[in-house]
């Protein structure tokens, strides 16, 4: 049984409704979220309709109002520069109780505590790294343990100020870019967020805000070995001459969020097959090993002996890394493919294959337009977590 459409839309009780609709361009890092969203404003060209936001435009306006405060520190230049445009790090520039980061899991909010509480004395080191394990173990491996590290540093540098200027009145990173769509849609423009996982971050605000506008979430597919590809080449081209080094990504944190949107799941739409082998090559090529990335450990025999590491130890940390990614996805013990579906709730599924941008791009604008002529005749409500039985605004393209 296939998983239904993730919102429901009826007429509101407010005739004068008018607001523009939001789509939530969901998929993992390195997927071609980015190229879609440019085919949809070149679409858009002349018409101005259409807005582009997520993760990757509230993320340098908050840097920017950090600036004034923090500028010329070079701690807080290595976070910009280490997290890029992806992460959910930011979300520790919203230390809501006590200098906390707060994240977001399935279990509900999970907190790191970057400095004391009341106090916001510095923690000591044993225990915030044990704080920062079972912190990454709850959240699924979504953060990066390298750059909470740097933030902690920065935050402990100047605690009260860099709570005080970096809170933007207490929202975490996803509840604003939210609030910016909802900006948006009430000014009559369409806004497409290019985020990434987990959707029900965004969702859940928008529901709490009651905000009545058109949604659909698209889900963009990349199959987990072309992600490892995309993510050779992205790195290739940003470390090459004229290139960004900023665009670099390095680790499993796009692997992990492909196993937070598809895998073995019992109501998915059907998206491919994985192989054990997809996994164990993107470990050898992106896994790492406190701090060490295993492609180093195979090559650099100074190193291990350094850490006092056996001949063996890249091998156990690939398999150790590999059952970790296996477990998220859904392998059986001794598995060796999967049938992968969805297992978040969307309203289309698009696999972005080879000159798939601009196709999944119409789709998307079109519905856009449909839904803008719309919001001039009677309004439409949006019920976020209510099923349909119509089918009409659910489709999967390969």
């Amino acid at each position: 049984m296939s998983k239904k459409p993730f919102t429901e839309q009826f007429p509101s009780k407010n005739p004068s409704q008018t607001n523009a609709p939001i789509v939530f361009l969901v998929g993992t890092s390195t997927a071609g979220k980015s190229t879609i969203c440019d085919k949809i404003l070149l679409q858009d060209a002349g018409a101005h309709t259409c807005k582009i936001w997520g993760n990757d435009s509230q993320f340098d306006r908050n840097l920017n109002a950090c600036r004034e405060l923090l500028s010329g520190n070079q701690k807080f230049e290595e976070v910009k520069q280490y997290l890029g445009e992806t992460l959910n790090e930011f979300d520790v520039f919203v230390p809501m109780i006590g200098g906390s980061f707060i994240g977001r899991s399935k279990d509900g909010n999970q907190t790191l505590h970057l400095l004391r509480e009341g106090d916001l004395a510095p923690l000591e080191e044993e225990e915030f790294e044990r704080n920062l394990a079972d912190f990454m173990e709850k959240t699924e491996g979504r953060y990066d343990p390298k750059a909470l590290r740097i933030i902690r540093e920065l935050a402990q540098e100047n605690p009260r100020d860099f709570r005080e200027v970096a809170s933007f009145g207490g929202l975490s990173l996803n509840d604003q870019i939210v609030e910016e769509a909802i900006r948006n849609s009430q000014q009559g423009v369409a806004t497409i967020l290019d985020v990434i996982p987990p959707i029900e971050s965004f969702t859940d605000r928008l529901r709490e805000m009651g905000h009545e506008c058109p949604v659909h979430i698209a889900l963009i597919h990349v199959p987990l070995d072309k992600l490892t590809k995309r993510m050779e080449k992205r790195n290739e081209d940003a470390m090459s001459e004229g290139g960004n080094p900023n665009n670099r990504r390095d680790g499993l944190f796009p692997h992990d969020q492909y196993g937070q949107l598809f895998g073995a799941s019992d109501d998915g739409e059907q998206v491919g097959r994985l192989s054990a082998k997809s996994i164990h090559e993107a470990v050898e090529k992106f896994g790492e090993e406190n701090g060490v990335k295993i492609r180093d450990m195979k090559s650099d025999s100074s190193l291990e002996e350094e850490k006092h590491k056996s001949a063996m130890a890249p091998i156990f940390s690939t398999l150790r890394e590999g059952k970790k990614l296996r477990d998220h996805l859904g392998f059986e013990d001794g598995g060796t493919t999967l049938e992968v579906k969805t297992k978040v709730s969307a309203d289309s599924v698009y696999e972005n294959g080879e000159g798939e941008a601009a196709k999944i791009a119409g789709k998307i604008y079109d519905w856009i337009s449909q839904k803008m002529e719309k919001t001039k005749e009677p309004s439409w409500k949006i019920i976020l977590n209510r099923t349909s039985e119509s089918k009409d605004d659910s489709t999967i393209t390969r």
